[in-house]
């Protein structure tokens, strides 16, 4: 085609977006001042759990919708809600145990190699 138009963003929504940018930086410090040190845990530890968390929503994303909705459905609120509630949970447990798992696996095949150089 001539003379597609794609975005562009201007100076002015550049400088906006780095106005927001900012102001979420220090909406986040303050809130990191307020809230409690358990909570501020549960977010660090899932933060160091993000790929693995991603790696099981997909699958439940997949497996959900395959085997749970079938064909295209209308989305109940609801449902939705209560759905994505139970979603993020077993997501976070999941990359949770994944990690534990993770860790001893690399935990034992240390243990195997220092063994093995002492001998």
């Amino acid at each position: 085609m001539d003379g597609e138009v794609y975005y562009h963003q201007n100076l002015f929504i550049n400088l906006m977006f780095i106005a927001f940018v900012l102001m979420w930086l220090g909406v986040c410090f303050a809130l990191a001042n307020i809230l409690n040190d358990k909570i501020l845990t549960v977010l660090r530890n899932l933060s160091s759990r993000v790929t693995a968390v991603y790696v099981f929503q997909y699958l439940l994303i997949i497996y959900i919708s395959v085997l749970v909705f079938g064909e295209e459905t209308p989305l109940n609120a609801g449902l939705t809600l209560g759905l994505f509630a139970v979603y993020m949970i077993v997501s976070c447990l999941g990359a949770g145990c994944y990690q534990k798992i993770a860790l001893n696996i690399r935990q034992k095949r240390y243990a195997v190699s220092a063994v093995n150089r002492v001998h």
